[in-house]
């Protein structure tokens, strides 16, 4: 595939989230160290997807904006073709 002036390469954007990721998972290892046994174990299951103890009163809020998001992307025009 040619590049086209003002796209990025896919690779470009791949290596992009890899690095990215490593950041972020150098930069919770970090908060992990700084923190005691029983909030680490905590924050081992929150970064897993643990829901066992929701705060209600964030569940409304963040409900509505991802029905708005998922809403407004199901609105949002297909892009163009060139």
């Amino acid at each position: 595939a040619a590049y086209r002036p003002g796209t990025v390469p896919v690779t470009n954007l791949l290596l992009s989230g890899v690095v990215f990721n490593a950041f972020a998972a150098a930069i919770i290892m970090f908060v992990k160290t700084l923190v005691d046994a029983r909030k680490a174990q905590e924050l081992l299951y929150w970064l897993m997807g643990s829901l066992a103890d929701p705060q209600t009163e964030l569940l409304l809020p963040v409900a509505l904006y991802v029905f708005v998001g998922i809403a407004a992307s199901a609105a949002a025009p297909a892009p163009s073709q060139p």
